[in-house]
């Protein structure tokens, strides 16, 4: 943008946390770079089909659809470097593409996922844009699919994916191990029974806290069994934008935190998080310290994101293994799980992206 520095993220929408925790951290370091979110699956939309589908009340959502089935083909080929073609093709999602680049004039454009990519780097090199394409790849273990050559960079959790990124041909000084962001309301550094006795909860029990994940439709089994322990535990709910999560927990009469604020002294009273294995409510747990208990995995990413973590939270798949967890805590041989999930990169991505920026 004219006479601002500019950092467009182009995002999935199922990654658009990531991609708003890592707005919030650019402007944090510096309040005059002009941070877009662009939500990469509206390259795609058909507005004839979404009409059509208004008139007829029938949602089709083409563009989420077709975002869907990208990702489900992807997962099937995580290990296969993709075949990219970074060539203009003139169709819709590269037109809209240029029109964005051209509107915005990025300095730096950071993708999230898969959508998207081919269409920035053939509009850039198209052009003659002088503009860096990075990938923040925001999970736990490598998709190779998320591999282009036309990447000037990736940003990755751990030392693995370096690795497995080198061994599939990409320069090692094209890689950088960064903290993935999470929104600051999350971080919370007030002392636990501060946080407690904010809550109203019983500060001589032990507190859980469970984030259930947009989406996530295996919720109501953890909640009765987190709802039969609830003599033993405080029992948290963070529920957030899953309506029927919420209603669920509701009517089971459970704790359930709301609002960026109730949220963030939730996780300062925590002692342990409960989640399915998903980067915001696992990066929670270890920027705060907790000790992480991973649910069953949804999906080939989240199982093998749960591999990769198994010894840095416990691994509670099933019901009866989250039952044997709550029936044999406290003891001390789950402090070296929380232990090695805090050992996390002190390198933030907002500052990395600064430097890139006044390079």
């Amino acid at each position: 943008m004219l006479g601002k520095k500019t950092v467009l993220i182009l995002t999935e929408e199922w990654r658009a946390k990531t991609a708003t925790a890592l707005k919030e951290r650019i402007l944090l370091e510096d309040k005059s770079i002009a941070v877009i979110i662009i939500c990469a699956d509206e390259l795609h939309n058909q507005p004839l089909v979404d009409y059509l589908s208004r008139k007829i009340k029938v949602n089709v959502n083409a563009s989420r659809n077709r975002a869907r089935f990208m990702n489900y083909l992807s997962s099937k080929r995580i290990d296969v470097v993709a075949t990219t073609d970074n060539t203009y093709k003139g169709t819709t999602s590269y037109k809209r593409m240029e029109n964005i680049l051209t509107r915005y004039t990025p300095d730096v454009v950071i993708t999230l996922g898969l959508s998207g990519v081919q269409e920035t780097i053939s509009v850039r090199d198209k052009n003659g844009l002088k503009l860096k394409v990075l990938a923040l790849l925001d999970d736990f273990t490598l998709n190779k699919q998320l591999i282009n050559s036309g990447l000037d960079g990736y940003f990755v959790e751990n030392e693995t994916m370096k690795l497995e990124l080198i061994a599939s041909n990409v320069s090692e000084d094209k890689i950088e191990i960064v903290r993935l962001p999470i929104q600051s309301y999350l971080e919370c550094d007030i002392p636990k029974r501060s946080a407690t006795i904010a809550l109203k909860l019983d500060t001589n029990k032990h507190t859980a806290l469970y984030m259930i994940k947009s989406g996530d439709k295996e919720y109501k089994q953890t909640i009765k069994t987190l709802e039969s322990y609830s003599d033993k535990f405080n029992v948290l709910i963070c529920v957030e934008d899953n309506v029927p999560a919420l209603e669920c927990a509701i009517s089971e009469r459970m704790n359930v935190v709301s609002g960026r604020s109730e949220i963030g002294i939730a996780c300062a009273a925590a002692d342990f998080i409960i989640t399915e294995p998903n980067t915001e409510a696992i990066m929670t747990a270890f920027i705060n310290k907790k000790l992480l208990i991973l649910l069953e995995p949804q999906g080939v990413m989240e199982y093998r994101a749960m591999k990769y973590l198994a010894n840095r939270a416990m691994l509670c798949d099933t019901k009866y293994k989250l039952g044997g967890f709550l029936n044999n805590y406290p003891n001390d041989k789950y402090n070296a799980f929380a232990e090695k999930g805090s050992v996390i990169s002190d390198n933030e991505i907002a500052k990395k992206l600064l430097e890139i920026l006044n390079s």
